[in-house]
């Protein structure tokens, strides 16, 4: 054979070494979300292959050159709402990667909230945990404890022990606490006998929530833990309630696990007695064996049914417990399950359970239970009262099909129709406002529009904006307002650039900063809407901030971009706790001063204002 020069020689793409059976091999050790961004890339052999493999769960781990190339720019957030991106960075917290995690703050131009703290504890990273707090973040104590107590790791449990000091100040659990933002100052103000009753609550949440998630290995060692502890004082005992902790087991843990709880419940009541030498009977009302059994009906353990049969033979109060039909009944439970709900439904109904047809109906409406809603309207029972709740409440859900379900069963009235559409509306539910203006033939026009783009804006849905403004649906002189605290800023843009009235108070850039969105800020000054040119919007803006120094770059941006500042109201709105805040306050003035002998500003046009 010839030889062939090294210049005139084909060389094939790596790739082809990669055959369907060395794929094989090697996907059977990768998480699912590395096949759907990097294996499935390959070649067109291996997409074929794991074809399969096309969702990425952004609560796993993501590799992060495909997180970058998704969410590593700021206009890949633009669609989403304040809450969607709240929703981002706490799946991306949970999914333990501290790099995908700065990338999705930086992208979606939030402060990390309690919610992405929380969710870091959740998944049991301490890295990001760590990460979180050094910058600022907290959350409060009992939401902590929950989380703990919900990510079965003993390494948290100790890490958040450790630090757990930092977190007074932003405690729900203390008693007199006034806010869960509190001031520096109260941050030693606290005894150290309140820091360990802190502990105490944190400690009783963990267990609990351990209980409800089934953690059933964590929730014996923190029950260990729990009466280890040091007397605590009476304010404090009275937080402890074994029945809740009863009720969390009954929920999320195995047949097995409850049994031995129960037989903990004289250890527990002593920790809940003042007097721990004086062992008291545990009270048992109606309404709390009624509470056991609804934990049981709606638990997601296979033995279930187990539980709640145990529950019965074990107090023996059911028949007595069918009468009472002011409080919500054990069918009621069961309609948090969307696609179990009938058939435990009927379960519990054959077993001579009683169902008030109005609370079952409305919440099997809200969650979306089709099969229960059926179920309940088949069997013929009195819902005349229970249908205008119901639909509302489907509405709310955003259930279109459970909705034209109750509508089919029994028309809905017009004289709720005015109130669903401004529901809809809210929800950003396009389809079922286009759906009851066709059936229940109400006009937009009638006086309608301007309350419903109220409503849509405050969704943050461009869709929903869209289909309004296209049947000349009037703008309210709130709905920039309302839009920029939705945090959506196409949302906003869309409504600028189509005539929508803007306010000249700078009532945006205050919800904005509200929320601790600075993309939304930056967005609005883009878009060139005004602030208060006597200060006010500014002044508004420090109220909000408080004594948060997390907060202060939002601030620090408005005096750079040239807001107008009355330095004296600023000073008095950032609290005598915030003196982190008015010494920057104090600071930003002199450097503003010193820029204006430099180069006196000009005043700023608002060219974009102009052009529309």
């Amino acid at each position: 054979m010839p030889d062939i020069p090294l210049g005139r020689r084909r060389a094939r793409p790596a790739s082809h070494i990669w055959t369907p059976d060395i794929l094989q091999s090697v996907a059977a050790f990768l998480p699912p979300n590395v096949m759907a961004c990097t294996i499935r890339l390959v070649n067109k052999s291996a997409a074929d292959q794991f074809k399969h493999f096309v969702t990425t769960r952004l609560s796993q781990s993501v590799p992060e050159h495909a997180f970058r190339h998704h969410w590593g720019f700021p206009a890949a957030t633009r669609t989403l709402t304040y809450e969607e991106r709240t929703q981002l960075l706490c799946l991306t917290a949970s999914s333990r990667s501290l790099v995908n995690l700065k990338l999705a703050i930086k992208s979606t131009g939030l402060l990390p909230q309690p919610k992405v703290l929380y969710a870091a504890v959740k998944a049991g990273n301490i890295r990001v945990c760590d990460w979180l707090i050094r910058s600022g973040c907290r959350c409060p104590l009992m939401d902590m404890g929950r989380a703990i107590g919900e990510s079965g790791s003993k390494e948290i449990y100790a890490w958040a022990f450790g630090i757990i000091d930092l977190f007074e100040d932003h405690s729900d659990a203390i008693p007199g606490s006034r806010s869960k933002r509190s001031t520096p100052d109260r941050f030693n103000s606290y005894s150290r006998s309140n820091s360990h009753n802190c502990r105490i609550h944190t400690a009783w949440a963990a267990t609990c929530a351990a209980a409800c998630s089934g953690r059933e290995e964590f929730l014996r060692w923190l029950l260990q833990r729990l009466l280890e502890l040091p007397q605590v004082s009476g304010c404090t005992l009275r937080a402890f309630n074994p029945i809740h902790l009863l009720e969390g087991a009954a929920e999320g843990c195995r047949l097995a696990t409850l049994q031995w709880l129960h037989q903990q419940l004289p250890k527990l009541q002593l920790l809940s007695t003042p007097n721990r030498n004086q062992e008291q009977q545990l009270p048992l009302s109606l309404k709390r064996v009624q509470r056991l059994l609804g934990a049981a009906a709606r638990s997601p353990t296979p033995d279930w049914r187990a539980k709640l049969e145990w529950l019965e033979d074990l107090w023996q109060q059911r028949q007595q417990f069918n009468e009472v039909h002011e409080v919500p009944d054990v069918c009621q439970a069961v309609m948090s399950h969307p696609t179990e709900a009938a058939e435990r439904l009927m379960w519990l109904q054959q077993r001579g359970y009683s169902v008030s047809t109005g609370t079952a109906l409305v919440t099997a409406c809200k969650n979306g239970c089709m099969a229960a809603v059926q179920v309940l309207l088949s069997q013929g029972l009195s819902a005349d009262a229970a249908m205008s709740p119901a639909a509302k409440a489907a509405v709310m859900g955003g259930h279109l099909a459970i909705l034209q379900a109750l509508h089919g069963f029994r028309p809905l009235e017009r004289t709720d129709g005015v109130y669903m559409l401004e529901v809809a509306a809210g929800g950003g539910h396009v389809k079922i406002v286009a759906w009851l203006v066709e059936v229940l033939g109400i006009g937009l026009g009638d006086g309608y529009g301007e309350l419903l783009t109220k409503a849509a804006s405050r969704s943050g849905s461009v869709e929903m904006i869209a289909w309004l403004q296209e049947r000349s649906c009037p703008w309210s002189s709130e709905c920039l307002s309302l839009a920029a605290k939705a945090g959506c800023e196409m949302a906003v843009t869309y409504l600028v650039e189509h005539g929508c009235c803007i306010p000249r108070s700078g009532a945006p850039y205050v919800l904005a900063v509200q929320n601790d969105d600075m993309a939304m800020v930056r967005c609005l000054r883009r878009l060139g809407v005004p602030w208060d040119p006597k200060g006010s919007t500014f002044t508004a803006c420090v109220r909000n901030v408080g004594a948060d120094k997390r907060r202060l770059p939002l601030l620090e941006w408005l005096v750079k971009k040239g807001c107008p500042v009355n330095w004296l109201a600023a000073k008095k709105y950032a609290g005598p706790g915030g003196q982190l805040v008015t010494s920057w306050l104090k600071s930003m003035k002199a450097e503003r001063r010193q820029r204006k002998r430099k180069c006196p500003e000009q005043p700023l046009e608002q060219t974009r204002i102009a052009k529309l």
